[in-house]
C-alpha cells in the first residue's frame, strides 16, 4: 500500500505560519524570558509569511506594514530594556497599562481587519464564502481585554496605588488563566478556519521577494543584538558626576570633629564626611553605633543588633555603619538625630549597572510593621567616593528620592503603606582601588524607642536583561529580601 505525502502548497503554508506566528504573538509566556523571544519570532514568522502574499491584495500588503510597525517598537521596547530609562523616565503602570495595552492593541487590531479583509478578497475572487468568525473574536478580545487593562491602570491612579499592586497573586493567576482559556479556544477555532482557506491556493499569486526571508530574519536579529549590546553599554547604568576631591580642610569644624571622636564616632567615616554634614552635628551630645563588617556577596544579612558578623567566604566584602548621632532639640517632646549609613568595599570588585543605599522610615523596635508617624526629616544628603591610582574622586548621589508605594504583604492579610522610605541610587566605575559612600539626614522624632533600617543594594551580574536598576529591586522587595544576584545588607540603629 503506498503512502501519499502531501505538501503544502505555498499559499497553504503561508497559511499555516501566519497561524504559528500568531500564537507566539498573542500568547504572553513569561517563564525563561519567552515573553521576549517568542512575540520577536512570531512577529519574523509573520512578516515572512506575509511578504509571500504582499502581492495578492492590498489588504495584505497593509497587513505587512502593520506588522513592521508592531516589529519596529517592539524592538525599540527590546532597546530601552537594556538601558535605565524606562525607571529613570517612564512610571512603570503607566508604561504597561496604556502604552503597551493601547498602542499593541491598536496594532493588533489593524493587522486583523487587513488580513480578514485580504481573505475575504480572496473568497470573492474564488467565489466562496468563509465566515472567519475566529478573526472577530480576536478583534473581540483585544478591544476589551485593553479597555479592562486601561481601566485596571485608572483603578489604581484613583487610589493611589500606582508602584504596587493591590491584588493577591491568586487574583491575579485566575484573570490569566481565564484569557488564556479564551485566547486558546479563539485559536483553536482560527486553526480550524485557516485550514479551510487551503482551497484558495489556487487563485492567489505568490510574490518573491528581492531579499529572501532567512537573510532578512539574520539581519534583523544581529541588528537587534548589537543595538541591545551598545544600549546596555551607553545606558546600563546611571551617568554620575565625579570630580577629583581636593583637600578641603575648614578649621571651623575642628572642634565638632573632635566632639564626634571623643564620643566614638568612626575615624574612616569622618574622614568622607562633607563639611555640611559634619556642621549639622555640632552640639552632639551621643551616638549609637552599630558596625557589621566582611559581608559577602550574594548573602542575605539579618543580625539583630550585637550578634556576630558574617564569615569571611572571598577577599571582596564589604563594611556598613549605621550611626545615629543625637543633637539638642528645640521642642521638650521630640527628640533631634543626625542619622548616618555608610558603606565601604576593601578590594572591591568590578561594579556592573546600578546601586542603590536605603533608610527605611523610623518604626517601633521589635515591631516592622508598626511605624511612627509623629517625625520629621530634613533633605538627605549624601556622598560617593573612590580611589584609582593615587587619584580620590567624589560625586554626589544620582538620586535621593523618598518612595511613597503600597506592598500587599505576603505574609500578613491587608495592604501596607511605606512612606518616607529614602533611596539613593547611584552607579560606581569598573576596576577601582577603594570605594566608599553615605547617606545622611537630620531626623526630629518623638521621643518613643524606635530603630531605623537601612542597607545596600549592588547589581552583580556583567549583563543583566532586561535591566533591573537596585532601585527597583528594593521597590519588589521592600523588606529586603534578595533578587536576581543582588545584595541586600539590612542593619538596624536603635535609640
Amino acid at each position: 500500500m503506498e503512502h501519499k505525502i502531501v505538501t503544502k502548497t505555498p499559499f497553504q503554508l503561508a497559511l499555516f505560519n501566519i497561524f504559528i506566528g500568531m500564537i507566539m504573538t498573542f500568547l504572553n509566556i513569561t517563564i525563561m524570558k519567552l515573553n521576549y523571544i517568542l512575540p520577536l519570532v512570531g512577529l519574523i514568522i509573520l512578516i515572512s509569511s506575509f511578504r509571500l502574499l504582499k502581492s495578492e491584495n492590498k489588504y495584505f500588503k497593509y497587513a505587512l506594514y502593520t506588522i513592521f510597525i508592531g516589529l519596529i517598537l517592539r524592538c525599540i521596547n527590546y532597546i530601552l530594556d537594556a538601558t535605565v530609562f524606562k525607571s529613570l523616565y517612564i512610571d512603570q503602570f503607566i508604561y504597561i497599562g496604556l502604552l503597551d495595552s493601547v498602542i499593541k492593541s491598536i496594532i493588533s487590531i489593524v493587522f486583523l481587519f487587513n488580513f480578514r479583509k485580504a481573505l475575504m478578497e480572496v473568497q470573492k475572487k474564488a467565489g466562496t464564502d468563509f465566515k472567519l468568525k475566529s478573526i472577530k473574536y480576536m478583534i473581540i478580545y483585544v478591544v476589551i481585554s485593553s479597555i479592562i487593562a486601561i481601566g485596571f491602570v485608572f483603578y489604581l491612579f484613583s487610589k493611589g496605588l500606582s508602584n504596587k499592586l493591590a491584588f493577591s497573586p491568586l487574583d491575579f493567576l485566575g484573570i490569566m488563566l481565564f484569557g488564556l482559556i479564551i485566547v486558546v479556544a479563539i485559536l483553536v477555532k482560527f486553526h480550524k478556519e485557516i485550514k479551510e482557506c487551503y482551497v484558495l491556493d489556487k487563485f492567489v499569486t505568490i510574490a518573491k521577494p528581492k531579499i529572501s526571508n532567512k537573510i532578512l530574519t539574520i539581519i534583523i536579529l544581529i541588528a537587534l543584538i548589537i543595538l541591545i549590546i551598545l544600549a546596555n553599554i551607553t545606558m546600563g547604568k546611571y551617568a554620575m558626576n565625579w570630580t577629583e576631591l581636593k583637600n578641603r580642610e575648614d578649621s571651623s569644624v575642628n572642634q565638632i570633629k573632635s566632639e564626634l571622636l571623643d564620643l566614638g564616632f568612626p575615624k574612616e567615616v569622618l574622614a568622607d564626611m562633607s563639611l555640611q554634614d559634619i556642621k549639622d552635628c555640632k552640639g552632639v551630645i551621643s551616638i549609637n553605633l552599630e558596625k557589621y563588617s566582611n559581608l559577602q556577596e550574594n548573602e542575605e544579612f539579618y543580625d539583630d543588633i550585637g550578634e556576630g558578623d558574617a564569615e569571611i567566604k572571598t577577599e571582596n566584602y564589604l563594611e556598613m555603619y549605621g550611626i545615629l548621632v543625637e543633637l539638642p532639640s528645640d521642642k521638650k517632646d521630640s527628640s533631634k538625630y543626625k542619622v548616618f549609613k555608610y558603606f565601604k568595599w576593601d578590594n572591591p570588585k568590578d561594579f556592573s549597572g546600578t546601586q542603590c543605599m536605603f533608610i527605611k522610615k523610623p518604626n517601633k523596635v521589635d515591631d516592622y510593621y508598626v511605624s511612627i508617624d509623629n517625625y520629621n526629616t530634613m533633605k538627605p544628603s549624601g556622598r560617593l567616593i573612590y580611589s584609582k591610582a593615587d587619584k580620590t574622586f567624589e560625586a554626589p548621589f544620582f538620586e535621593i528620592s523618598k518612595v511613597d508605594f503600597a506592598e500587599n504583604d505576603i505574609y500578613h492579610v491587608g495592604e501596607y503603606k511605606y512612606n518616607g522610605d529614602y533611596i539613593g541610587s547611584f552607579s560606581l566605575p569598573k576596576k577601582v582601588d577603594a570605594v566608599r559612600g553615605y547617606m545622611s539626614y537630620t531626623l526630629e522624632i518623638e521621643k518613643v524607642p524606635f530603630e531605623i533600617i537601612g542597607g545596600y543594594s549592588y547589581k552583580n551580574s556583567i549583563f543583566q536583561y532586561p535591566v533591573l536598576t537596585a532601585k527597583d529591586d528594593y521597590l519588589k522587595n521592600p523588606m529586603g529580601i534578595c533578587q536576581f544576584d543582588d545584595l541586600h545588607v539590612i542593619n538596624i540603629v536603635e535609640d
